[in-house]
């Protein structure tokens, strides 16, 4: 459902009971994803840097992780920006995102150079410069030289997260590729389980405890009440992404949104502004889920899992606060009021 610019759209009220936080060194988190993408051959036109510039990954970076280590900060930097950079180049583009079969051989190549990255840790490899191989595809290459800075900063556990999460996130971004090329919508529940996977969180969640200069332990990691924490997160992210972003996606020249408002849209038939409505009830509800589970499990957990759980409530209000306010979106440009909590 694509509506033409000026329709007057209300932002809906996204509830977020934590403070905002932003890591002292923002500003050295900015400057490392302009330096890194443009070493890795990220972006290479004058148009691409200011894009990046623009959308300021850096401080969607500072904001989701204010407790990073100084090489936790960078790491994140690197992984938020080569999953918008993927994301722009193989998904969201209608060239790219109607043909699954490219995408699919392109997933492939990222997962393939990860695996042999790894496979190499131990070989020579200069801090900081780009990984060697492979040659003609910069998102490979730049997935392998994260792979790289992800062993020498984390653990072995870190390394099998991360895949396992990256290889979910491809898979999303696979289903969602099928979805656009067949038009037709999928259903409200098949959505959502695509959404948690491809809004890209549960990788983000693999390394934030790397980030943050601790290894979280196995039993609590696996522990079912924080895997549901974790999958809350990911689902108020992925929604809020959905809601924050939808004026840019419906208007897009040759658009074919598949977001949560536009789901909710066909399935119920609804016009945009409930769909935008009911999109921000269930993201307030998955919130109030969230405080609730994590009251009861903060009352037995450790100071490492503390740790994590205040990890968790800055990656979701640190994103609202980098979505206002980030050129990507253009929210007050796309939404004409907006609701205050």
């Amino acid at each position: 459902m694509t509506t033409p610019p000026g329709a007057g759209w209300r932002l809906p009220a996204l509830h977020y009971p934590f403070p905002p936080e932003i890591h002292p060194d923002a500003g050295a988190a900015e400057a490392h994803v302009r330096q890194w993408a443009r070493r890795q051959g990220l972006v290479t036109t004058d148009a691409e840097y200011a894009a990046v510039a623009a959308a300021r990954f850096g401080d969607v970076v500072a904001r989701e992780f204010p407790g990073a280590t100084p090489a936790g900060l960078r790491l994140a930097c690197e992984i938020y920006v080569w999953h918008f950079v993927f994301d722009d180049r193989y998904c969201d583009e209608p060239h790219h995102g109607s043909d699954t079969a490219g995408l699919a051989a392109a997933a492939l190549r990222m997962l393939t150079t990860a695996e042999e990255a790894l496979a190499g840790t131990r070989a020579p490899h200069l801090p900081g410069a780009p990984w060697p191989g492979p040659a003609g595809d910069p998102c490979a290459r730049a997935l392998a030289d994260i792979c790289h800075h992800l062993a020498a900063l984390g653990t072995p556990a870190h390394l099998e997260r991360f895949l396992a999460a990256e290889r979910m996130y491809l898979l999303g971004v696979l289903t969602q590729s099928a979805a656009v090329q067949t038009g037709t919508p999928p259903s409200v529940g098949d959505y959502l389980t695509m959404r948690y996977y491809n809004c890209a969180t549960p990788v983000a969640l693999a390394v934030l405890d790397a980030a943050y200069g601790f290894e979280l332990p196995d039993a609590d990691h696996r522990h079912p009440d924080v895997r549901r924490l974790c999958r809350i997160t990911a689902h108020v992210n992925g929604w809020a992404n959905d809601v924050l972003s939808y004026g840019r996606e419906s208007t897009r020249p040759g658009a074919a949104p598949l977001n949560l408002p536009t789901v909710l849209a066909a399935d119920r038939n609804i016009g945009p502004q409930q769909a935008l409505e009911e999109a921000a009830r269930m993201h307030n509800e998955e919130i109030a889920a969230y405080l609730a589970l994590e009251a009861r499990v903060g009352e037995h957990a450790g100071p490492l899992l503390l740790r994590y759980l205040g990890g968790l409530r800055s990656m979701m209000r640190g994103f609202y606060d980098w979505g206002l306010a980030t050129d990507r979106y253009r929210v007050g440009t796309h939404f004409t009021a907006r609701e205050r909590p």
